[in-house]
């Protein structure tokens, strides 16, 4: 099975190539070009470099955040565009997701948190001792410290993603044992992408499209639906 990936959710671009089901090919690059000018590009340069004509894909797997709204889209896009020239199916993956199952067969909880600005976040918690991530609550959308409140005492921990990054001291404020992923496994990853579509593939999951995940309202809908109450 050939499967392209897709990230754009956060500040690392990246695409990912499964050639008969294994990793051939990944591009990865974290940098102040806007993911429009640079993903299609590194989408030719990684089929080219794992030797997959588009011809011979079976999906696109795509990052559907929740992330950088605008990011989001353009992957997303992106990922529907080539899917629909190709009539293949589109493997819409949640980047919380995505970052877990880096930890797979982990003791404890897997939780993943997106820096959303301020003190605000996105993040969940994962169960991933059977190697794929099984979640372990819903999805938060709030203030790290809401979060931190709701999760639970007494369990190993092990935290990712720029939000953990960004509040790594209120972290362990409030669980000293906690762990932080290093640094190659901190951001949502296409080969994960890519992994995880195969095994949804296997399972017969997968859609003719796929919609951004969004947790709260874009910034500019905020702003209007402000001005409109005021």
């Amino acid at each position: 099975m050939n499967i392209l990936s897709i990230e754009t959710s956060s500040s690392v671009a990246g695409a990912a190539a499964l050639r008969d089901g294994k990793l051939a090919a990944e591009s990865y690059l974290d940098h102040r070009l806007t993911h429009s000018e640079i993903i299609m590009p590194m989408v030719e340069r990684v089929l080219n470099m794992a030797e997959i004509p588009c011809a011979e894909l079976d999906a696109v797997a795509v990052d559907i955040g929740p992330g950088s709204f605008t990011g989001v889209r353009i992957g997303v896009s992106a990922a529907n565009g080539m899917a629909d020239a190709l009539s293949i199916p589109v493997v819409p993956v949640d980047a919380l997701e995505t970052m877990a199952f880096c930890f797979p067969f982990f003791e404890g909880l897997a939780v993943p948190v997106i820096d959303a600005r301020g003190e605000q976040v996105y993040a969940a918690c994962f169960d991933v001792r059977s190697g794929e991530p099984v979640r372990a609550g819903d999805h938060f959308a709030g203030s790290i410290r809401d979060f931190l409140s709701e999760l639970p005492k007494g369990r190993r921990m092990v935290f990712m993603g720029d939000g953990a990054a960004a509040h790594r001291e209120l972290i362990r404020a409030f669980s000293p044992e906690a762990a932080f992923a290093p640094a190659h496994l901190d951001r949502p990853r296409a080969g994960a992408i890519a992994a995880l579509a195969a095994l949804r593939l296997a399972r017969g999951e997968s859609a003719p499209s796929a919609l951004p995940l969004y947790l709260r309202a874009p910034q500019a809908e905020q702003k209007r639906v402000r001005g409109s109450a005021t």
